[in-house]
């Protein structure tokens, strides 16, 4: 089935969702980042975003 277009906004719906999934990926992966930066050991970082242990990529930084 095609992509059809929204009218109103002139994209398509999986156009939109692909933005929305970038910016959470960006914005968690800058909160990531933040808080390893802190210090934050990675297994408090993944518990207290509710993400798995192997989702928590070490900072650039260090």
């Amino acid at each position: 089935m095609p992509a059809l277009p929204i009218p109103a906004l002139g994209f398509t719906i999986q156009e939109r969702a692909a933005k929305q999934s970038t910016a959470a990926r960006t914005a968690t992966a800058a909160v990531i980042t933040s808080m390893l930066e802190l210090g934050t050991p990675k297994v408090k970082v993944a518990d207290r975003l509710g993400l798995a242990l192997r989702d928590i990529k070490k900072s650039p930084i260090a």
